[in-house]
Formats: C-alpha cells, sequence, structure tokens
C-alpha cells in the first residue's frame, strides 16, 4: 500500500494524496497526474517500479475522484465554482507539500490522458522548475470548431438536467468514438488497454468509468482549447519533455497526435531536448499494458 496524506485544495476542497519512497534518500521525485474517469491509486506497480530507481513518487486524486469527496459528495461530480481549473489550481498545493518534504531533490511530472492536459496547463501558469516532463497519452488537437461544438452540446444538455446529474449521453458519444476503432471489442473500455485483466479491473472499479456532470465537461473542453493553443505552448519551460503514446491508441490514430504535438512543442522550443516515443502493441493505457515491463524501463532512462 502506499502511504497516504490529506490536503486543502483550492476553495477548501479535499485532497487526497499518495506516495512512494525508495529505500534510501530519493535522486529525484516524480509527481503523477492521473487521467479522466480514474484515481491515482491505479499507479502504483509503475510507482513501485520507479522507486526501484531512487524515485520517491506522490500521486493524488483531482477533486470530485477517487477519494478526494468532501462529505456527500460522488466521483464524477463537480459541484459550486469546481473546474477544470480549480484541479489545475490544486496541483500547485500539491507541489508544495512536495517540495517541502524534498526541499534538495530535483522534481519531475508526468501527466497521463486528461491528466496531461492539467499538466500542460499548469505548466503554463506556475513559476517552478522542473527536471523533466512526460506528456502521456494527450488527447489529439481537435480544433477550435469541434471543441466549441461539444461545449454547445453540454451547454444544450446542462440546460435539460441538474447541475449535479451526469451527462450519460455525452460521456457514451465520447467513449463509442473511442471503443468504435478497436476491432472486435468485447467490452466498453478494450480501448484501454489489450489486456482484459486490467479492463476488467476497470470496469469493476466503483471509482472508474463513470460519467459525469455538465460543469465538468464544459471546462474540460474549455481547458483543452487552452493548452493546444500556441501560446499556452511556447510558456510551458523548456525542460527535457517526453511524448508518449500506445502506438494503437484510438486517440492516436497512426500517431498522429504524436506528430501534430512534436511539431508544435518544436515550433515553439527549437532548443528543448524533446522525445517521442510511440509504443508498439500499447493502446490508451500504456502503464497498464501487457508490455508495461518495457514502456517502465524506457520512462526509467528517460528520468536518469
Amino acid at each position: 500500500m502506499m502511504e497516504t496524506f490529506k490536503l486543502d485544495g483550492t476553495q477548501g476542497a479535499l485532497i487526497q494524496g499518495y506516495c512512494l519512497q525508495p529505500n534510501k534518500k530519493p535522486v529525484k521525485v516524480l509527481h503523477i497526474l492521473h487521467g479522466m474517469g480514474e484515481h491515482a491509486q491505479r499507479y502504483e506497480t509503475f510507482a513501485r517500479a520507479m522507486t526501484e530507481h531512487g524515485i520517491a513518487v506522490y500521486a493524488h486524486d483531482h477533486r470530485a475522484h477517487g477519494q478526494s469527496l468532501m462529505p456527500a459528495q460522488t466521483v464524477g461530480i463537480l459541484s459550486g465554482a469546481d473546474s477544470l481549473e480549480t484541479i489545475v489550481d490544486d496541483v500547485e498545493i500539491v507541489q508544495d507539500y512536495i517540495r517541502q518534504n524534498h526541499p534538495d531533490v530535483t522534481v519531475m511530472m508526468l501527466g497521463h490522458s486528461m491528466g496531461s492536459v492539467i499538466l500542460r496547463a499548469y505548466l503554463e501558469q506556475t513559476s517552478r522548475t522542473f527536471d523533466r516532463i512526460v506528456i502521456m497519452g494527450s488527447p489529439p488537437y481537435y480544433g477550435a470548431v469541434y471543441t466549441k461544438m461539444m461545449r454547445l452540446l453540454g451547454k444544450v444538455m446542462a440546460t435539460r438536467k441538474k447541475p449535479t446529474a451526469r451527462h450519460d449521453k455525452l460521456a457514451d458519444l465520447l467513449n463509442d468514438g473511442l471503443i468504435k476503432k478497436i476491432p472486435h471489442a468485447q467490452t466498453a473500455f478494450d480501448w484501454l488497454s489489450y489486456d482484459q485483466a486490467n479492463v476488467k479491473a476497470y470496469e469493476e472499479d466503483p471509482a472508474c468509468g463513470y460519467a459525469y456532470n455538465a460543469p465538468f465537461y464544459l471546462s474540460f473542453f474549455a481547458l483543452l482549447d487552452r493548452v493546444n493553443s500556441r501560446r499556452c505552448i511556447a510558456m510551458q519551460p523548456p525542460v527535457p519533455t517526453l511524448l508518449i503514446c500506445g502506438a494503437d491508441d484510438p486517440l492516436n490514430p497512426s500517431d498522429k497526435t504524436l506528430t501534430q504535438l512534436s511539431i508544435r512543442y518544436r515550433q515553439a522550443h527549437p532548443d528543448m531536448t524533446l522525445e517521442v516515443i510511440s509504443v508498439s502493441r500499447a493502446r490508451h493505457e500504456v502503464l497498464n499494458e501487457l508490455n508495461k515491463a518495457d514502456t517502465f524501463t524506457k520512462l526509467a532512462q528517460f528520468f536518469a
């Protein structure tokens, strides 16, 4: 089990955190930001592997995810003034905690899927320095027309339900677009990985695979617009960065997402060390694939 800690997030939200320490003084610290419809404890296997390389690993459940719930709150339901922007702001609070515990150790960050969107937004607004950055399974550049259409759809749906109601139709629309790209899919979540044990565990986890409410979807697509802007990418610190996706990830068809992102980063930061890895025989969750050990090794080499 990972050690746990609790923090007061932005506007008093509860933030549940987790950490794993190596057997000796850490040489570096890694902070993981998890993705949509999941939680930080799903990264424990990867975190344990990194501690073998002397890396202390921290992760936290974003507000309204996992164990970061206020009394009577349920997963996926943002309340009050909550949004993806406040989730981004929470990252700074966790960073404060990490750096207080490791004042003399360099810090790295990894964001997966939605977590990569949160990471990219955070990097634009923070003044902190980082040793390495990993942008994993990032959503593609959809373009202004698509994101505006999705935001409009979210607003229309929001008028038909209470603010705390789940938007199952919008969630199904997003998921159906991904599962249709998987030949002979056995479940609605086969797009996550080839590892059926991982897919089954995801399906059976009550803290995974749910629909969100309107405030979440509206703020997510707004944040996606923001991080894909050239200004946002240019504002990110030019530290060594790794872009990594599964070669069979439906969010990365024919490595189109990796190609688009790498071009934008190289245009904004021509002198930045940028590595790009397309993981063969892997779908969206490269850290939970059948060949995850090979991916762990590649990440450990990048972190060294």
